[in-house]
């Protein structure tokens, strides 16, 4: 799934590229990297050099983050430089997550974890915000609401243990979603509609029932973990959900993931 340098990584939405700079070696960052060409052109780049050079300005560049500190100021620098105003956002894997508590490590530039990227960046495209995506403030972005983004309310079923469905409710309609609670822990096979099925842990017998309720083709179910790492996001993935986030997640992750989610679900 690794992209060599200048290769596109894939066509999505008409409009201008995204620029990734790093690697797209492993599974979470190859993962990304497959989500973000979902919703434009991707040129991967080993470094810095020759940005800018014979083309057109992109509309983004992603620095790929397989571990923490591995940017500094100087590559920083050297990428406003080159590229003045357009927005630098950081994809972060697992390996980052300790570091995250401390906030994000370069000034003016935004860390997604590498599981929300597909969300965060439907969202940013559909903002009426202006474009300075890492200079923008999440209270900022969140008041500027789904709704307001292109992406109406929708109504999506929820699937949780007991003590989990009114938190999963109430995170849905903060998102600008309408939940609708489905009895028992998990959804039922030709239930119509998106479905955000939120479980502790993903096992093997999840996936077995995720490949029964997914059998007609359906990829409208969000799947939520506690902690989602690559090989089990890949395994969850091929057993039929959509999507995968943890269950820690602020509001306006959730709602521009399902609404990636829906559009993809529709288009396809």
């Amino acid at each position: 799934m690794a992209a060599p340098a200048g290769h596109l990584v894939a066509i999505g939405a008409n409009g201008r590229r995204a620029v990734w700079i790093g690697p797209t070696a492993g599974t979470e960052l190859a993962l990304a990297a497959e989500w973000l060409a979902t919703l434009m052109p991707v040129e991967t780049t080993a470094d810095a050099s020759g940005l800018g050079a014979g083309h057109a300005r992109p509309r983004l560049v992603v620095l790929a983050c397989p571990r923490p500190a591995c940017w500094t100021l100087a590559d920083l620098t050297r990428v406003a430089t080159t590229l003045p105003l357009v927005p630098v956002v950081a994809v972060t894997t697992s390996l980052a997550e300790g570091s995250r508590r401390s906030g994000d490590l370069l000034p003016g530039v935004e860390e997604i974890p590498w599981i929300e990227l597909p969300g965060r960046i439907w969202s940013w495209i559909r903002s009426p915000l202006p474009t300075t995506f890492g200079m923008s403030r999440r209270d900022e972005r969140w008041l500027a609401p789904a709704h307001t983004h292109g992406s109406p309310a929708r109504r999506v079923h929820v699937a949780a243990d007991r003590d989990f469905v009114e938190p999963v409710c109430d995170l849905l309609s903060a998102a600008g979603w309408t939940p609708l609670p489905l009895p028992g822990k998990r959804p039922q096979p030709g239930c119509d509609g998106a479905v955000v099925w939120a479980l502790g842990g993903v096992g093997a017998r999840d996936r077995e029932w995720l490949r029964l309720l997914t059998a007609d083709g359906r990829r409208d179910v969000l799947v939520m973990e506690s902690f989602p790492r690559g090989d089990g996001v890949v395994a969850t993935l091929a057993a039929g959900a959509a999507a995968v986030l943890p269950r820690t997640i602020a509001a306006d992750s959730l709602a521009g993931t399902l609404g990636w989610m829906v559009e993809g679900a529709e288009r396809d």
